[in-house]
């Protein structure tokens, strides 16, 4: 599979997800709304389920705004997206999508672009082999790192693409995750709609 088939793919169903989740939360008058009102909608979601630790649901809204590519605050519910993901007990699958999709957002051409594929690697690594989603994410983070090295067809040798890692220093956690997590920090500022304290709060317990 290409990666434009790979993104079309995923971008369809991104849509679906989010749109039938938005349809869940509408009344009969739901189809009425301007689409700032869907967006406000949304984004209390993103509030009110998160604070109720339902990562699931939260996620679908996040998907949902991640897709109004016309408003201003797209970038930042893609990033709320990834960091949710990264966050909470959910399919590697879903982690790696998200870091997949924000990065073609920011272009594999963004200094933090082998970053996100190095932590997308880490997240597949650190899952047991038995993980029916494994597969599919270890295809994510293999087109994201043909993305950055603008390599579509896979014919880097193993030899120069361990060089590469090793000189981004792609092979260490302690670096590459940092850059990351900055990067959301950067993308969505002040307008956090996750309720961070309570995700973190239930990491802590977990």
């Amino acid at each position: 599979m290409s990666l434009d088939e790979l993104n079309k793919q995923l971008s369809a169903i991104n849509v679906i997800q989010g749109n039938e989740f938005r349809a869940k939360l509408q009344d009969d008058d739901g189809d009425d709304m301007t689409p700032e009102e869907n967006w406000d909608l949304m984004v209390n979601s993103v509030r009110q389920f998160t604070r109720a630790k339902k990562w699931d649901e939260a996620l679908d809204a996040l998907v949902y705004l991640s897709n109004q590519d016309n408003n201003p605050l797209v970038f930042s519910a893609r990033a709320q997206a990834a960091w949710l993901a990264l966050k909470t007990p959910v399919p590697v699958s879903q982690v790696t999508q998200f870091l997949y999709k924000l990065m073609i957002t920011l272009t594999a051409t963004h200094p933090a672009a082998p970053a996100m594929a190095s932590l997308a690697n880490f997240m597949v690594n650190n899952r047991k082999d038995e993980d029916p989603d494994r597969p599919l994410a270890e295809f994510h983070v293999q087109q994201m790192y043909q993305h950055c090295l603008d390599d579509p067809n896979g014919e880097a040798t193993t030899e120069s693409f361990q060089k590469w890692v090793t000189e981004n220093q792609l092979d260490q956690p302690d670096y590459f995750i940092p850059i990351v997590m900055e990067v959301l920090e950067e993308l969505v500022g002040d307008s956090w709609w996750v309720d961070r304290a309570t995700v973190e709060a239930d990491m802590t317990q977990a």
